[in-house]
Parts: C-alpha cells; structure tokens; sequence
C-alpha cells in the first residue's frame, strides 16, 4: 500500500462521516492494522503524532486540520457556509453560540458564515423571549425556480382562504398563519404565493410575533418573508 492509497483511505473515512470531520483520536481507531503500520502509528498513539503522520497525505487533497476546543479536528476544506447550513438543518433553534461552539473552524468564520447565510436569505433569526432574548437560526424554506413556475394561483383561491380565516377568526383579532396553512392542507408553494399576492394587494396584514408558546413545527408552518422576516398572525384587511 503507497502513500497514494492512504490519501485515498482518509478521504473515504472522513467522507463515511455524518458531519464532514473527524477528531484526529477517532481517526487512528478506523484505521486498519496494516494502515496503522504504514503510518507508523499503535493505537496508543497521541494524536499530535497522529497529526504529524498524516499532514503529508492530507495537504494536496483538498483536507485540513483544525485545533478547537482542545481537538484537533481534521475536516475536508468545504465551503464554510455549507458546514453551517448543514448543521443549522440538523440543529434548528440553536443560537451563533451554539453553532460557533459546534463547528470545527476559527470562531471568526463561523460568525462569517452566518453573516453571509443570512444576506443571502437561506437562514433566518428569530428571539426566543423566554431565554433572554436568545436568537435562534433556523434554514428559510424556499421553493426552487422550477417548482415556482409550476404553481399557479387559481380564482377562486382568494374565497378560500377566506373562507378558512373566517372559521378560524372566532371574534379574535387575527389569525395564526400555522393555523391558516394547516387548516387549508394546500402544498406550501401554493400558500405561500397566495399569502405574498393578498399581502401585495394590502388585502391582508402579516406580522411577527412572539413565538414562545409554538413549537418547531408551529415555526415551520408560519411564513418568511423575502426579507427574512418570520411573519407569524395574519389579518383580513378587507
């Protein structure tokens, strides 16, 4: 077995891998024997001789080693903004400190990676109130281009959703959009465009609101807006 094929191994390893990286300890306990001897290593390795043994097989290879938290963590040089999504789909509600503390790069680059997931409108930050005022990061679910150009809203879309308010409106004063979109059963496309025309024509009024006493799902089924903003009552207007 050549140097090659060991490259080719920590790749397959780390690949097999939920996260995308590997503490350097884990990583010595999925080599084989006859790897472990090619590398020079024992399973009592310490892992800054692992660390030492494997750079020459990682450097060329799109891979690196981090030191955080007291680890050295070897991860595959992906976009860090992936790494954050990833784990913000996996994780939801959790705040940057969490996800900074979570994630195996500089502090600095996580926080950038949010950033930037949030300018570009594929996460978005709600406050729990019973926590401080803790934010919370959560993935915007949009619907790709394609799907969008097959949905179409019908005529009479606009009396049912009325109709649906009005069952639900019971002498409150607005409507829960969870509420709405669940007592409707449409695909969420469907909805969503009809929420954004009415909301266009001032026919309804979206708002936030506290979002204590919802669950995950509760959240999932409110609405986003295109400014990322987690619109939770609505309101006929007229």
């Amino acid at each position: 077995m050549d140097t090659a094929e060991l490259s080719e191994i920590i790749i397959d390893i780390l690949k097999k891998t939920d996260s995308g990286y590997l503490l350097l300890s884990d990583l010595n306990g999925k080599f084989s024997k006859e790897q472990r001897e090619l590398l020079k290593l024992t399973t009592k390795s310490q892992v800054k001789e692992i660390k030492e043994k494997i750079k020459p097989h990682i450097n060329e290879n799109n891979l690196e080693i981090q030191f955080k938290n007291s680890y050295y963590i070897l991860l595959k040089n992906l976009n860090h903004e992936k790494l954050v999504l990833d784990y913000i789909q996996k994780n939801p509600n959790k705040s940057q400190l969490q996800v900074k503390k979570s994630l195996p790069f500089k502090n600095i680059e996580v926080i950038q990676a949010i950033n930037k997931c949030i300018k570009d409108g594929k996460v978005f930050v709600d406050f729990n109130e019973k926590s401080n005022f803790t934010p919370r990061l959560n993935i915007v679910q949009k619907p790709s281009l394609s799907q969008k150009t097959e949905v179409t809203v019908e005529s009479d879309d606009k009396d049912l959703i009325k109709k649906s308010y009005d069952d639900l409106i019971r002498g409150k004063r607005y409507v829960k959009i969870c509420d709405l979109r669940r007592n409707l059963g449409w695909n969420r496309d469907r909805f969503d465009r009809l929420l954004e025309k009415l909301r266009d024509e001032a026919t309804i009024l979206l708002q936030p609101a506290e979002t204590s006493t919802m669950d995950d799902q509760d959240v999932k089924d409110s609405f986003v807006d295109e400014n990322n903003m987690l619109m939770i009552i609505v309101s006929w207007r007229k």
